[in-house]
């Protein structure tokens, strides 16, 4: 018989941005929430660049955005045309800008939110979802609700044979950190800027310590395959 690891009125699977401030939200409503998080510490992720929507969510739970890049459009160029939209050109703009963020500070920031409200992290990774339990390599967890917040990895959809792929979206990323990278016109200090060619996309991030995330996103057949750079080159 697998033994107990924990009981809790909520839990929440997975200890990301999304889980967290979850957790954090339920906290400071009175819940008793436990989040069970497999890395003790927060680690290297891609989704770096934030959307204005989520600052509504950061200023409720109390997260602080000092020192992360302030964000307030995106650049897109095809290498023919460049066009830049802003934020503030939205029909109803309620916030006119973002943050470009490294992601292990950020979550960690989202994390510490969670704990400062009150909810209670756990290190353990699930290894499948039986509501009202969840099943860890540790033990058992035991929660009136059992929330899946682990991102790619659904596990209760899997679970529930309820998982469905995107044609579309079957893509490949790959991504690196580099210093000095040349931005675009118009240059306006922390914009994202995505990069188009024929199956694909490059994406740029430009963080507040000259820290610039390049990255790729690309299709089976986008011919992107091999040198990093001679691929950076073409594009």
């Amino acid at each position: 018989m697998t033994a107990a690891l924990a009981e809790a009125d909520i839990a929440i699977c997975g200890g990301g941005p999304s889980g967290s401030a979850l957790a954090a939200l339920l906290a400071k409503a009175g819940r008793d929430v436990l989040v069970i998080e497999r890395n003790a510490e927060p680690v290297f992720s891609v989704g770096e660049s934030l959307l204005p929507f989520g600052n509504r969510v950061l200023e409720a739970i109390g997260v602080r955005m000092d020192g992360f890049q302030r964000k307030e459009g995106a650049v897109f160029t095809d290498g023919d045309r460049t066009t830049r939209v802003a934020f503030a050109e939205a029909a109803r703009p309620t916030w006119t800008f973002a943050h470009q963020v490294p992601r292990a500070d950020f979550d960690g920031r989202v994390r510490r939110a969670a704990i400062g409200a009150g909810a209670r992290f756990v290190t353990a990774t699930v290894e499948a979802l039986a509501p009202p339990c969840a099943v860890t390599d540790r033990g058992i967890v035991r929660a009136n609700r059992v929330i899946d917040a682990m991102g790619r990895e659904g596990r209760l959809s899997k679970q529930l044979g309820q998982r469905r792929y995107h044609p579309q979206l079957r893509n490949a990323a790959r991504t690196l950190w580099y210093r000095d990278v040349r931005s675009f016109p118009p240059e306006v200090p922390g914009d994202i800027v995505i990069s188009c060619f024929e199956g694909g996309w490059f994406w740029l991030i430009p963080f507040a310590d000259g820290v610039t995330s390049v990255g790729s996103v690309t299709t089976k057949e986008s011919g992107i395959r091999g040198d990093w750079d001679a691929a950076l080159a073409r594009c």
